[in-house]
């Protein structure tokens, strides 16, 4: 299970729209489950951020650089 430190840091970068900042929290997570023998849990989130890295840019950024908050 992810700690608060570590929430903490995934949605900082989705509100920054810092992608790799949220990938690189999940593949952290990922192995911190893999360690924790939850092999299924770690192989889930690296498909997730396989997924998200190939198909950059399906959903639109959430943060104060988005066209969302722009205005």
């Amino acid at each position: 299970m992810a700690g608060a430190k570590q929430v903490i840091a995934l949605l900082a970068g989705h509100v920054e729209g810092n992608d790799e900042r949220v990938y690189t929290v999940a593949l952290q997570i990922a192995a911190a489950e893999a360690r924790q023998g939850h092999v299924k849990t770690a192989e889930t989130l690296r498909k997730l951020v396989d997924t998200a890295r190939t198909s950059a840019g399906a959903l639109p950024p959430y943060g104060p650089n988005s066209p969302s908050q722009r205005r």
